[in-house]
């Protein structure tokens, strides 16, 4: 049977260890998220509207003054037929899209 100084001993060390693990930073893989950008800075698209993966490029979609980069030659036609949407899917994250200049209308 242990007597109340050992007990008291053990929970003292106990809660040093739990302390002492607490005050060490997070490892690399378990870091916390970036702060949110600061005030002023473009939050450039990085990934796909359509299916989330890394953009390409060489392949995207320009209508009324915005570009909307795709991650595949299949994701064109879906932003080509609903380009509002994805636009708003991806500002709604922050993205900041590109813009492109528009060609002057020829009669």
């Amino acid at each position: 049977m242990r007597t109340p100084t050992v007990i008291a001993s053990l929970t003292l060390a106990t809660a040093a260890v739990i302390l002492t693990a607490c005050s060490k930073p997070a490892p690399a893989g378990n870091a916390a998220p970036p702060a949110p950008a600061a005030a002023g800075v473009v939050k450039q698209q990085t990934l796909c509207p359509v299916q989330g993966g890394p953009i390409n490029k060489d392949l995207f979609v320009d209508q009324d003054g915005k570009r909307i980069y795709v991650c595949c030659q299949g994701c064109i036609d879906q932003v080509k037929n609903d380009f509002a949407k994805y636009a708003k899917k991806l500002e709604d994250t922050g993205v900041v899209l590109e813009t492109v200049p528009v060609a002057p209308k020829t009669e």
